[in-house]
């Protein structure tokens, strides 16, 4: 049998992907206190749903991360704070992978 290194690859990050979201997943179930940042951030959320850009920059001027849980939040039909989870838990898998990346170079 033949060593494939970009099967191997794809194989390690693939398990390191799903290791990194069933994590993400029991912090999020298993830590019942929300942290004040989150707060502000499921307020900012919602503040861009319902009001616009100009209702969330009231409450916190940095939107990116607002307006994508919020876009995605109308397009699930989830909470904002779910919706919040949700990319928060794919952000890490995403930097996990970086991270593999940055480690196997």
């Amino acid at each position: 049998m033949f060593y494939n290194p970009i099967s191997n690859s794809l194989h390690l990050r693939f398990t390191v992907a799903i290791i990194s979201m069933l994590l993400s997943t029991l912090a999020f179930y298993m830590d019942d206190i929300i942290n004040s940042d989150a707060i502000l951030y499921v307020y900012t959320i919602e503040a861009f749903t319902n009001g616009g850009l100009v209702e969330m920059t009231k409450l916190y001027n940095w939107p990116f991360f607002s307006i994508i849980a919020s876009l995605f939040s109308q397009l699930t039909h989830l909470s904002a704070e779910l919706s919040a989870k949700i990319i928060c838990a794919g952000l890490f898998v995403l930097f996990t992978d970086a991270l593999l990346q940055l480690s196997q170079k």
